[in-house]
Order: structure tokens, then C-alpha cells, then sequence
């Protein structure tokens, strides 16, 4: 578990979610379709092609709420790399960067990932 001090702020289907600085790597356009590939959770969206390596693109508000993303892809993407593996986190905006003492940063839902 990441123990954060800052936060990057985004929104993904509504909600306002803080990554932590230490996972972030980078922000993206998505400007191109990602590959679909099978997948056990409605919020994985398929593979994003980043600079000749593909990486898991995931709708953010999806994982954490739970039911299908929209159709349509949205057009940013945070990298993340958790537990050594980058991931694309998809995004509907990006806001700022706060400290862990901002009003609006609370506890996250736990999140369980299912390894093969």
C-alpha cells in the first residue's frame, strides 16, 4: 500500500478520485482506438499502444463503482504503475495536484484485482 503525501486529483463518471503522485507516471491523450483483448472486469477497455509497448487501459470510475463504462472512449488516460506493472487509468478530466491535508481527500474504496 502507497502511504501518499499528494495526490493528483481527476474525474471519471461523476466522481473526483486522488491518485497518488508516487503511482503517476504520466498524462495521455488517447488518440487511438485501444485493441480490445478478453477481460473478467467491464471496466477493462482493452490495450493502449504507449510509446512500442502495449498497457491495460481501464475506465477508473468503472473499477471503483462498479457496472460498464460508457460506449464511447474518453480522451485521457493517467499511467500508473502499481506493483511494478504500468496501466493507463481512463479519465474524463484531470483537475490538480493537493496535498493529503485537502478537505476532499478520503479513504478509497478497497479495490481487489483478480491475478490468473
Amino acid at each position: 500500500m502507497i502511504a501518499a503525501d499528494r495526490f493528483l486529483v481527476v474525474r471519471s463518471g461523476g466522481a473526483r478520485y486522488g491518485l497518488s503522485l508516487d503511482a503517476v507516471r504520466e498524462v495521455v491523450d488517447i488518440v487511438s482506438a485501444p485493441r480490445p483483448v478478453p477481460a473478467r472486469s467491464a471496466s477493462m477497455r482493452g490495450v493502449l499502444a504507449l510509446r512500442e509497448r502495449y498497457v491495460s487501459l481501464i475506465h477508473l470510475a468503472s473499477l471503483v463503482a462498479g457496472g460498464s463504462p460508457p460506449e464511447a472512449v474518453g480522451g485521457t488516460a493517467v499511467v500508473v504503475v502499481i506493483d511494478g506493472a504500468p496501466m493507463a487509468l481512463e479519465v474524463d478530466d484531470v483537475e490538480s495536484v493537493v496535498d493529503r491535508t485537502a478537505d476532499f481527500v478520503g479513504a478509497a474504496p478497497a479495490l481487489t484485482f483478480v491475478d490468473d
